[in-house]
Order: C-alpha cells, then sequence, then structure tokens
C-alpha cells in the first residue's frame, strides 16, 4: 500500500466536507452521510492488510459517525413527512379540508 492510501485510511472516518460550508445543515448532514456510508462499504468489501484491531477500530468509528449522520437526517425527514401526510389526510375529509383552507389563509 502507498503512503497516499495510508493517509487516507488515518482519518477515513473524518468527512472531506464537514469543514465546507455547503448549503444547509441538512444538506450537509446528507452529504456527509452518503460519503460515509460510501467510505464503509468499500473498506468492508477491499483487503485490509492492516492489524485486525485496528481494522475493527476503523469500522466502530464510521458505523458511530454514520450513526450520528443518521439521526440528525432523520428529523427533518420525518418531520417534512409528517406535514406532508397532514396535507393530505385522504381518509379524513374533515382534516383534508381543514388543511386546504389554513393553505389559502396563509397564501393570502
Amino acid at each position: 500500500m502507498n503512503w497516499y492510501k495510508k493517509i487516507i485510511l488515518a482519518q477515513i472516518w473524518e468527512s472531506q466536507h464537514e469543514d465546507i460550508p455547503y448549503g444547509e445543515p441538512f444538506e450537509s448532514d446528507l452529504r456527509n452521510l452518503y460519503e460515509m456510508e460510501y467510505k464503509y462499504f468499500t473498506l468492508k468489501k477491499s483487503s485490509f492488510y492492516g492489524h485486525p484491531k485496528r481494522y475493527q477500530n476503523i469500522i466502530q468509528q464510521l458505523e458511530n459517525r454514520i450513526n450520528c449522520l443518521q439521526q440528525e437526517v432523520t428529523i427533518p425527514i420525518n418531520n417534512t413527512f409528517k406535514q406532508w401526510l397532514d396535507r393530505h389526510a385522504i381518509l379524513s375529509a374533515h382534516n383534508w379540508a381543514r388543511k386546504r383552507v389554513e393553505e389559502e389563509i396563509e397564501n393570502g
């Protein structure tokens, strides 16, 4: 393994985009989540020539980072779907009509 690959693997659980402002926090978290998952699955499917304990530590750090990012991304997604479902409550005519009136009032 060459020195460049060793440097990349040295801090694999850190995202390259953490310090770069990228839109809203949700966008940044989602981008970092995809990056961490890519690194995780790439590391899992490729050969690792280092010490097994180091491999386990790297995998654990990636899993921890992915779990944190998943929790951060889950909150806005759940809120968005809840709002959408509230506005499209086709099983309750009363709720559907109330949301349509509220939207009309908000839009002026």
